[in-house]
């Protein structure tokens, strides 16, 4: 699934609020080490939004920690 979340991110990349979309959709899905490795190749695929998708990519990891 990381992967396929990453052929999507790529494909939305060009609109702000359908890449949020798409990101929070992909982290519902992954596992913790997968949400990690999206968080780091994003940062680097996407510098634009390395901001939000820092702050999502913490509140699903915090979030993650306190259920799981």
């Amino acid at each position: 699934m990381l992967e396929y979340s990453k052929i999507i991110l790529k494909k939305v990349s060009f609109d702000r609020h359908l890449f949020l979309k798409e990101l929070r959709k992909s982290l519902g899905i992954l596992s913790i080490n997968e949400v990690l490795s999206l968080r780091s190749w994003s940062k680097s695929t996407f510098p634009n939004y390395a901001f939000l998708i820092q702050n999502e990519c913490n509140k699903h990891i915090s979030s993650y920690s306190l259920v799981g």
